[in-house]
């Protein structure tokens, strides 16, 4: 057994149980898309517009706070495909403030990738 085969333990020389990617990866999601679930649910509580300020300040609740803390600028990033495929909604009122979102339908986002 050589020292760079990583397919068994360098003490035991027993073999690693590989994951099956048919199956959830184990170990916790990824930060990106839990931050996609947490505007999503966000976005589907919420009755009226909210700006991206609101959506990180309400999505700051549920995201570990081990984490860098979710931004006004990842929020925009993360919803601009969503509003180019309208899911959701986005509308500027005055040239001077923000954007503000809001959902088109209650299940916008896809299951999250393996």
């Amino acid at each position: 057994m050589s020292k760079l085969d990583a397919t068994r333990s360098r003490i035991t020389g027993k073999k690693f149980n590989r994951q099956d990617p048919s199956v959830r990866r184990h170990g916790p999601m990824k930060k990106r898309q839990v931050y996609k679930l947490v505007i999503e649910k966000i976005l589907n509580d919420a009755e009226d517009w909210m700006t991206a300020e609101q959506i990180a300040y309400e999505g700051k609740k549920y995201i570990s706070p081990h984490w860098s803390p979710l931004s006004k600028i990842r929020v925009g990033t993360i919803l601009r495909p969503y509003v180019a495929e309208n899911r959701v909604k986005a509308r500027k009122p005055l040239t001077t403030s923000p954007k503000e979102y809001k959902a088109r339908k209650k299940r916008w986002h896809s299951k999250p990738q393996k």
